[in-house]
């Protein structure tokens, strides 16, 4: 009983840890919208400069997830997260102590740095300790916990200085690391380095019991049948036969097993119209061997060249349909809307969002994912199509109060449909649809897509705004937005939680059994 009661402790103290580097990550984000003057004057920082110290943040996340899934796999999941919190503490403690504009820039990049890699490796730990029936949930609360952040730099913006803003961001971090030397190390990584016995035991702590008696993502008649058969391999090899069987013309084709039975894994192909059946030790020759023979093939077929690059160009769209543009430059470009009470407008704008990515958590449980990203995808395009409309109108009527009102709505509900889909889910199918072994690639290109997204946005905003004007720049955010919605219409199904390819298979099941009937 204790035992059941201990592991909602370690999947509480996992969310507290993984959640940690993004909720810091936010703050960096919108760290100097409201102490941008304050910083200024106080270092004498030139405008060129300053610019550089809003996106050198970008530039550190960027290389941070490069590493991130490598420094995972090399170290594990639970010392990797501990470089990464280390890695953004320090970064924090130079901003918070800085004397020189180039403490702040450099500062800002190696928290950054620390952050980016947080972000793989938190993507990775949490997919991988969190209870199945939670993970979603537990995927998108890093999402929430970012926009959380960013809510977090604007309230700090207006009751502290931005030293003591730095500070309290360290002891955020500081608790991560406390909550992280709790936690066990990840069981799937500890399998795959073949430490059978740490594993088993990191999973009775994480989910309360035995890895025997978790067949949690199987059917109540599949676990009876688990259940009689989980003492005898071959029993669930034979059922695995059953179940790949199929015509004799079909080709010749290699599968592989997805049962766990210890070190061995079960291999099955085709040959001479019969399938055979094998244990194979999984030695690390065979693991690298069969990991390297997954990579080159990630883009070979549409399936994988969709789970591989879906997922980042989502990532990419994202950011650039004018959400991060608002987060760095909130006040500056409510301001250029004229907009009175530019800093509570920014902060009800960044907290409608966080309340949008709440949402988001019970929406992908009742409906999915393709549903709530089409649906706010939709609504966001709309949005910034009328907040360009409204901007036009405002430069021929300029006394118009209600104008500035209606810009205010239009921004609230853009950034609660932003969060409510748009940004948060493609993280989720960025996690979902790649297969095991390439979830650390995918992963990593994901957040280089968006991270470089976020980069863009942070450069390009200002250079847009007085290129194209407001009005300009947000119908350019319609575009891209309109962009987002085609992908997911055309190139988005509906999964279910599901890898890709094992939803192509279900297809091709289905349609096989319709057919046969």
């Amino acid at each position: 009983m204790n035992r059941m009661k201990r592991h909602y402790f370690y999947q509480f103290a996992s969310c507290i840890a993984n959640n940690a580097g993004e909720f810091s990550s936010g703050i960096g984000i919108g760290f100097l919208s409201p102490y941008k003057d304050t910083v200024q004057a106080e270092l004498h920082i030139s405008e060129e400069m300053l610019s550089w110290s809003v996106s050198s943040i970008t530039l550190g996340l960027f290389i941070g997830c490069i590493i991130g899934g490598k420094i995972a796999d090399f170290l594990g999941r639970r010392r990797g997260m501990l470089v990464s919190l280390f890695l953004a503490l320090s970064g924090w403690t130079i901003v918070g102590c800085a004397v020189h504009p180039l403490m702040i820039l450099f500062g800002r990049m190696i928290h950054g740095f620390g952050e980016g890699m947080s972000n793989i490796v938190a993507i990775m730990y949490l997919g991988e300790i969190s209870i199945p029936k939670y993970k979603g949930g537990a995927v998108v609360g890093i999402t929430v916990s970012f926009y959380a952040g960013i809510a977090m730099a604007y309230i700090l913006g207006m009751l502290v200085s931005w030293r003591i803003a730095a500070t309290l961001t360290i002891l955020v971090i500081s608790t991560g690391i406390l909550f992280l030397l709790l936690l066990p190390e990840s069981p799937a990584w500890l399998k795959m380095e073949g430490r059978a016995a740490e594993a088993d035991e990191a999973e009775v702590k994480l989910i309360g019991r035995h890895p025997a008696d978790l067949y949690t993502t199987q059917t109540k008649d599949e676990v009876s049948e688990s259940h009689q058969s989980s003492s005898n391999p071959q029993s669930q090899f034979n059922q695995i036969h059953q179940n790949k069987e199929k015509d004799s013309d079909e080709e010749p084709v290699e599968r592989r097993s997805s049962v766990d039975v210890g070190r061995f894994s079960c291999v099955i192909y085709k040959e001479d119209n019969t399938y055979i059946e094998a244990l194979q030790p999984t030695t690390d020759s065979t693991r690298h061997s069969e990991n390297s023979r997954i990579f080159f093939g990630l883009f070979r077929n549409k399936t994988t060249l969709l789970s591989g690059l879906v997922p980042p160009l989502l990532l990419f769209l994202a950011p650039t349909s004018g959400a991060y543009s608002i987060s760095f430059f909130a006040i500056q470009i409510f301001t250029s809307m004229q907009i009175k009470e530019t800093e509570l407008v920014a902060l009800g704008v960044t907290v409608i969002r966080i309340l949008g990515s709440v949402i988001s958590i019970f929406a992908v449980n009742r409906f999915g994912r393709r549903l709530p990203m089409l649906g706010s995808v939709l609504a966001l395009t709309l949005c910034a199509f009328l907040i360009s409309v409204v901007l036009v109108l405002m430069q021929q009527y300029r006394d118009a109060a209600g104008l500035s009102w209606m810009l205010v709505i239009l921004m609230l509900i853009s950034m609660l449909v932003n969060g409510m889909g748009v940004a948060p889910i493609p993280w989720i199918i960025c996690g979902e649809w790649p297969q095991m072994e390439n979830k650390a690639v995918v992963n990593a290109l994901g957040s280089v897509s968006f991270y470089v997204s976020i980069f863009l946005s942070a450069k390009l905003t200002n250079v847009l705004e007085e290129t194209l004007g407001m009005a300009g720049l947000f119908f350019l955010f319609t575009v891209i937005s309109s962009l987002y919605f085609l992908v997911v219409m055309f190139l988005v199904p509906e999964t279910d939680g599901v890898s890709l390819e094992e939803y192509k298979q279900k297809q091709h099941l289905d349609s096989d059994t319709s057919t046969c009937n």
